[in-house]
């Protein structure tokens, strides 16, 4: 294990252990002996629990992270996990929240001053949304619902209410077919609760909120209509009327993958443009957004991606800085790109460590408390998927 520290620019420290040894790589890329070493450790779980289902970033309570995970006897269990500094990832920092094994995660956050979490769960088989403390699991408030088996999109918890987009499951129609319901629900309430039937379809969704708290959707339209061939990003109203409409953001050409961020610098659109996979006038894109309607475009920085396979760009901020992480691969092994958005300019951070094949990133988020950057992936070991956090940089 490695502890060098590598200064690679201005705030960005990199430091710490690679994933694997170098010496254990099959690809001949040669990104890879450039690659830095990356402090990772993998995220703890008790002794009682065979395996992490699934990592949440909790954006507003330090970030922290919500684990789900399953016991050795088949029981699901939840655990927040607060941390200051990558040594405090430990069993012992783990606050178990049981749950019922019919609960599905709705969101978490920050209310007043009062950590929370929502679930959707059955109460003497009648489904409800359940609020409870993220700290000792207590319920505070308890709201029925008409919902059942779902699929849960974008949500932010924020003040009074969580913001989600659900798809319902229905055994007569494909989930990816169906339109989103935006549903609000109180967190110091039992009733209040509102539901609409959006006209957005997608896989990927994510919604945010203006200066002036106005909550939109962004989605990207495939173009599968007959009059807009190509994608376009839309920004769609919450919980809009019929007459509302929203805007596109004018693009043109395949877009391959995409993710958007919120930061003290505003709304930061990162996305892949052509066919990575047939190397086809492949670049990253990262636009600068406005933060008010029509959200136009302000800066637009691209980097040229030639003979390479990348996956998602991740997309992090602090009030200073905003980087981008593109994970990549040749042949065999994986690497992450580093890039600081600079206006109208991507500025190289170089390779971020070496990661089994197969590895996939969940999420890039930057920490308060620790003042880093951080990004989540995931692996298989004996058929089990296990869970990285890996420090990136300093903001």
């Amino acid at each position: 294990m490695h502890h060098n520290c590598l200064k690679i620019a201005s705030l960005v420290i990199i430091s710490g252990c690679a994933t694997f040894g170098k010496q254990d790589v099959k690809s001949e890329w040669s990104a890879l002996s450039d690659a830095s070493d990356l402090d990772c450790r993998e995220l703890p779980v008790l002794p009682e629990d065979l395996r992490i289902d699934k990592v949440r970033v909790l954006e507003t309570s330090g970030p922290s992270l919500l684990l789900e995970a399953t016991s050795r006897k088949g029981v699901k269990n939840y655990y927040h996990l607060a941390f200051r500094k990558m040594g405090d990832l430990s069993p012992q920092t783990l606050v178990k929240l049981p749950v019922g094994q019919d609960s599905t995660f709705m969101g978490a956050g920050i209310s007043g001053k009062k950590a929370v979490f929502v679930i959707h769960t059955l109460v003497k088989g009648k489904p409800y949304f359940q609020v409870r403390d993220l700290t000792n699991n207590a319920l505070l408030a308890q709201i029925p619902t008409k919902l059942n088996a779902f699929e849960l999109g974008g949500w932010e918890l924020t003040g009074e209410k969580l913001f989600a987009l659900v798809r319902e499951d229905k055994t007569d129609e494909a989930t990816d077919d169906q339109p989103y319901q935006e549903i609000e629900i109180p967190i110091h309430s039992d009733k209040g609760m509102q539901t609409v039937t959006s006209h957005v379809i997608g896989n990927q969704i994510a919604t945010f909120s203006d200066p002036q708290k106005k909550r939109w959707i962004f989605s990207l339209d495939r173009g599968l209509s007959a009059s807009k061939k190509d994608p376009r990003f839309r920004v769609t109203p919450w919980m809009a009327g019929k007459k509302e409409t929203g805007v596109e953001l004018d693009e043109k050409g395949p877009i391959e993958s995409w993710n958007l961020a919120e930061s003290g610098r505003g709304l930061q659109l990162a996305y892949i443009k052509g066919d990575s996979l047939l190397w086809e006038n492949t670049s990253l894109e990262v636009a600068s957004l406005s933060f008010n309607m029509p959200f136009q475009k302000e800066t637009q920085a691209s980097a040229a991606l030639s003979r390479v396979h990348v996956a998602q760009p991740l997309v992090a901020g602090s009030m200073r800085d905003t980087l981008v992480f593109l994970p990549q691969w040749l042949d065999h092994e994986i690497t992450v790109a580093g890039y600081r958005v600079n206006g109208a300019e991507l500025k190289p951070l170089g390779y971020l460590g070496v990661f089994k094949e197969g590895t996939a990133f969940e999420k890039a988020f930057y920490h308060e408390p620790s003042e880093r950057f951080y990004l989540i992936s995931r692996f298989n070991s004996n058929a089990v998927a296990r869970f990285s956090l890996c420090e990136v940089g300093k903001g």
